[in-house]
């Protein structure tokens, strides 16, 4: 789950009839004018990412039904697309995943004229190394990684990786730290803390880091990508490992919780939208 704590407005509007092909599709081109449409739109998105009068304004404006199903990880994502059982027009991959997706010519090029909110990206998100041209993609929202806490129990920590990973400080908190059923994330914590870089392609330093969160499930109450905010407000754990968005939307302004960007480094990632070949 990655609740956005707001809607941004670099929405990219697509008509099925469109398209540019290529890309390793067979897919063919066809023309049509900008806001047409030629029947409803299915949406693949993260649960709880959208505010739902988003998608009844689409609706109404455009005269289409939006089927809209949910995923709580790229890699169930990009299971079920690759596998061909999944018959989405859009949906909102992140960073690397668009880069894999590209590379398995599962994603259309964009047509620039048909999305003409693409020149509201802000310049920092416009040459992303995954779609270096945005040829493919056009970025949604972007947050980062970190620890929610319930400071109200555990007072005023330290940011860092320390609070789900060493020994001395997670196994005093057993079943109430809960992981990302995520691999990227989880290990890419791990190796965070291990102060290696979570892009590292040594077997011995992700063996590493697998040891290591293979060492956390003793004193972790699950991993789980879209009920680790739940869990922390309701008082079954204390500490979880999440998206920003999440637990800043869900935190408000309750001073017994927050959120908390490790010393040792974090994850900055960035969801895009982009059509299915």
């Amino acid at each position: 789950m990655r609740t956005a704590v707001a809607a941004v407005a670099t929405a990219l509007v697509v008509a099925a009839c469109g398209g540019g092909g290529g890309g390793g599709s067979d897919v063919a081109a066809v023309d049509c004018e900008l806001g047409q449409v030629d029947g409803d739109l299915r949406f693949y998105n993260w649960s709880d990412y959208m505010n739902p009068e988003l998608i009844e304004a689409f609706k109404a404006e455009y005269g289409v039904n939006i089927i809209e199903d949910f995923y709580p990880s790229n890699e169930e994502l990009f299971a079920r697309v690759a596998e061909g059982g999944a018959q989405y027009d859009v949906i909102v991959p992140s960073d690397y995943m668009v880069g894999i997706m590209i590379e398995e010519g599962l994603l259309l090029p964009i047509d620039r004229s048909a999305v003409p909110n693409w020149v509201n990206v802000a310049e920092e998100f416009r040459t992303p190394p995954y779609d270096p041209d945005l040829a493919f993609s056009m970025p949604y929202q972007w947050g980062t990684t970190g620890l929610g806490v319930n400071v109200g129990l555990l007072g005023d920590v330290e940011p860092t990786w320390a609070l789900i990973f060493d020994p001395a400080i997670a196994a005093n908190l057993p079943g109430r730290i809960t992981l990302l059923d995520d691999p990227r994330e989880t290990l890419g914590a791990a190796l965070y803390y291990l102060g290696y870089s979570p892009n590292t392609t040594s077997e011995a330093e992700l063996q590493e880091a697998a040891d290591l969160v293979a060492q956390a499930k003793s004193w972790t109450a699950a991993f789980t990508s879209d009920q680790y905010s739940e869990l922390l407000l309701g008082g079954e754990s204390v500490i979880a490992l999440g998206y920003s968005g999440n637990f800043l939307d869900n935190f408000g302004d309750d001073e017994n919780y927050a959120y908390l960007i490790p010393e040792e480094g974090a994850t900055i990632w960035t969801d895009n939208m982009a059509i299915l070949a």
